[in-house]
Order: C-alpha cells, then sequence, then structure tokens
C-alpha cells in the first residue's frame, strides 16, 4: 500500500502507525508516482479542496493513479446535497489517568459559496490531571455529487478522445 500526503507531520504519524506501507510526499492535485494501482482510495482529505479546480485536479490525480478496470473510491465528509449543520463529541480515557475530549461544530456561513467551516474544541488531561483545552477551525469544500462527478467524466473523455494529448 502507498500513503500520500501533503504534510511530513502526518507523514511521521502515519509511518509509526502503518511500518510496511510505502510514504510518499505530495499534493493530491498534482502527485505523480509514475504508476497505477488496482484501488485509490481518498478519504476526508479530499474535503480540504476547497475550490472545483482544485477538487477536479484532486480527481484527475486518482484517475491517472487507477489501472484499467480499478476502483477510485472519494470518501468526503459532506456534499451538497445532504449536509446539514451538525455538533459530535466524543472522548476516552487512558489506563494511565490522561484522557482527552473533542467537541466538533460543523455550519455553513455563506451557502452561496463552496466551503463549510468546522470548529474543533478538545480538552486534555495528563496523567498527572493537569489539563490544557485546545481548539482550532476548519475550512472546508461542499460540492454536490454532480460537481464531482461532471470533474470525473471530463477526465474520462479527455482519456478516451484521441484528438486530447498524450499522457506520459
Amino acid at each position: 500500500m502507498t500513503l500520500v500526503d501533503l504534510s511530513r507531520r502526518m507523514l511521521a504519524v502515519s509511518r509509526e502507525l502503518n511500518p510496511t506501507c510505502e510514504h510518499v510526499q505530495g499534493d493530491m492535485r498534482s502527485v505523480r508516482l509514475g504508476r497505477r494501482f488496482d484501488a485509490v482510495f481518498v478519504h476526508d482529505a479530499i474535503d480540504y479542496m476547497t475550490a472545483e479546480k482544485d477538487l477536479a485536479d484532486a480527481i484527475t490525480t486518482t484517475l491517472e493513479h487507477c489501472g484499467p478496470g480499478g476502483l477510485v473510491l472519494l470518501a468526503p465528509d459532506h456534499a451538497t446535497e445532504t449536509f446539514a449543520s451538525s455538533t459530535d463529541h466524543g472522548g476516552s480515557d487512558a489506563p494511565d489517568g490522561g484522557g482527552a475530549t473533542c467537541s466538533e461544530w460543523s455550519w455553513d456561513p455563506d451557502p452561496a459559496d463552496t466551503t463549510i467551516r468546522t470548529r474543533y474544541s478538545f480538552v486534555l488531561r495528563d496523567r498527572d490531571c493537569s489539563i490544557d483545552v485546545a481548539s482550532e477551525t476548519h475550512t472546508t469544500g461542499l460540492f454536490s455529487r454532480e460537481v464531482a462527478a461532471s470533474a470525473r467524466r471530463r477526465r474520462l473523455r479527455r482519456n478516451l478522445d484521441p484528438r486530447a494529448p498524450s499522457r506520459r
């Protein structure tokens, strides 16, 4: 399995969790690995594509890396057709006395654009029972299923068009 991420820090975490996998630093909109795979899976990282061109470029990258008869699976957290403001929470305690809780709040401040916001708040308890609180807000893309399907169809038509530039 080959894992790609833009962030060196995320790749370091992934190497700890997935030591038998190949790790490559790259941007999902432009990375070219020079080989094809039976399956290409992009989970919630696709959410960080906030412009339609970025989404189309990421879809092109997945299709470029998918071999004949292969499978592409894009799994964004939200789509325009089903998005609703929401909250969620969770947490756990560690055996050493540490623990963490997280709350999440997602909303669409401007339904006319292609982004939403999610605010994460964390309460972290160290094993000495000291507490730290942190929060961050993420802006992510929100597209209709048709926008994603249209980008995929444009790319596939380009692959089938004999007048299209040859692929390297």
